[in-house]
Formats: structure tokens, C-alpha cells, sequence
């Protein structure tokens, strides 16, 4: 018999992931309007792609495959809620903070701004960040299974995403973001510095 836990989590990931998806809809909408002002591109956004891809394969991929990293939990899965929820609201405050300067690939705009405050105090890709806590809450409420391979997919392709970034972001602004490099973590945020925030 089904636990009503399940259901509960159930309607909490398609409210959490739901909310990230209208959020980056109405993003990419206000980019395509603004698409003219992207001085420079660097290169083309083929780890989306390929996760993409990848993330089609495991979800087509027989349910018999993944039952050996299942964990039939409801404790645990119900442990994933609040930590979907909190990554939720981190995806979508830093993508607010981000602003005009967000964009899908890594580019760089006509009078592009190096956002440094807010959530890019604690980490220079929150946003990054937030997908992945996301993704493995996502993979506790659903007792791990085929979102153990997601989980592995989404971050490399976010590493990617963020090496590509972060050099762009050099050559913008050199010293300036070399600076804000050696200050701020990558991707994890780290305690100490997240204590002398709060």
C-alpha cells in the first residue's frame, strides 16, 4: 500500500519544480527581447545538450535498473521536502538577484553588470548551486533510484556550464573577478562564510 507521505512529497516536488520552470520560462522570454544586447558568446551550449540527452536515456531506462540504489524510506524521502523547498526558494531568489544579466548559455552583455552581492556573496553560481540541491532533495523524496544518475548528469553539466562562465567572466573583468574568485567558492558554499553573513 501506497504511504500518504508519498503523495504529500509527491505534490511538493511538482509545486517546487513547477514554480523553477515558470521562473526560467518568463527568463527566457525577457532574454529573447533583450537577445540584440549579448556582446560575446562563449561558445555554444552543448552541456545542456548532452544532459539533455542523458536525462531523456535514464528516464526511458527500465525501472529494473535502478531498483538496486532505491531506498523505500518514508522517513527519509519526507527528510527531502524541506530541502527541496529551501533549494527552491535559493534558485529563485538568486536568479532574481541575477536580473537582466541572467541568460541561458554564457555571454556577456553591452554594460554587462558582475553581480557580487545577495546570494553571489556565499557562492559565484547560486543558481548552479540551488539546481543541484534540488535535484538531490528531489532524489531523497523519491528514494534515490534513477535520480542518483541525474543527480551525477546535472552536476557535471553545471561545472561545465560554470567553467565556461567564469572564464568569460575574466576576460570581462579580470582583476576585479579574479578577486571575487579567490573570495567567494565556486559552487559550495562554505560555513564559514555563510556564519559571518548571518
Amino acid at each position: 500500500m501506497r504511504h500518504v507521505v508519498y503523495d504529500v512529497i509527491a505534490v511538493v516536488m511538482i509545486v517546487c519544480w513547477a514554480v523553477l520552470g515558470a521562473v526560467w520560462l518568463v527568463g527566457a522570454l525577457l532574454e529573447r527581447r533583450t537577445r540584440g544586447q549579448a556582446a560575446e558568446r562563449e561558445g555554444r551550449d552543448i552541456a545542456s545538450i548532452v544532459a539533455g540527452a542523458g536525462a531523456v536515456v535514464i528516464a526511458l531506462a527500465p525501472r529494473e535498473w535502478w531498483r538496486p540504489l532505491v531506498v523505500a524510506s518514508p522517513a527519509l524521502r519526507l527528510a527531502g521536502v524541506p530541502f527541496l523547498v529551501t533549494a527552491t526558494a535559493g534558485a529563485v531568489l538568486a536568479r532574481i538577484a541575477l536580473g537582466r544579466m541572467w541568460s541561458s548559455g554564457a555571454l556577456r552583455r553591452e554594460r554587462h553588470v558582475l553581480r557580487t552581492n545577495g546570494p553571489y556573496r556565499l557562492s559565484r553560481h547560486p543558481i548552479y548551486t540551488a539546481i543541484i540541491a534540488m535535484v538531490a532533495a528531489t532524489a531523497l523524496c523519491e528514494g534515490i533510484g534513477r535520480w542518483a544518475a541525474i543527480f551525477v548528469l546535472v552536476t557535471a553539466m553545471l561545472a561545465v556550464k560554470a567553467h565556461l562562465e567564469e572564464r568569460l567572466l575574466l576576460r570581462e573583468f579580470g582583476p576585479v573577478y579574479g578577486r571575487y574568485r579567490a573570495q567567494v567558492p565556486r559552487l559550495v558554499p562554505s560555513l564559514r562564510r555563510l556564519s559571518r553573513q548571518t
